[in-house]
């Protein structure tokens, strides 16, 4: 079974819907910017989680972010503010 199905509407057995996964993660950002503003934060996560991300810092579809590659142990640096989510060098 794919990690994530390429339209939002599909969902496999026992497979969280990609709509719910983008909402758990951008509700989980939000806590984490308000509980911290303006301070720099390590985050530790899946390769899921990177992926939509670095797809939404990209301008990407949610639908697209299999096509975001994210290798094992891989470093991103976000910045996640009022004007919204971008990746940085």
């Amino acid at each position: 079974t794919p990690l994530y199905s390429s339209a939002a509407s599909d969902v496999y057995k026992r497979q969280e819907p990609l709509l719910a996964f983008e909402a758990r993660v951008l509700d989980a950002l939000q806590r984490l910017q308000a509980e911290y503003p303006g301070q720099q934060l390590l985050v530790v996560t899946h390769g899921g989680v990177m992926r939509l991300l670095l797809a939404r810092a990209r301008g990407l579809r949610r639908e697209q972010l299999l096509q975001v590659s994210v290798a094992h142990g891989q470093r991103v640096h976000l910045q996640f503010d009022a004007h919204g989510l971008r990746e940085l060098p």
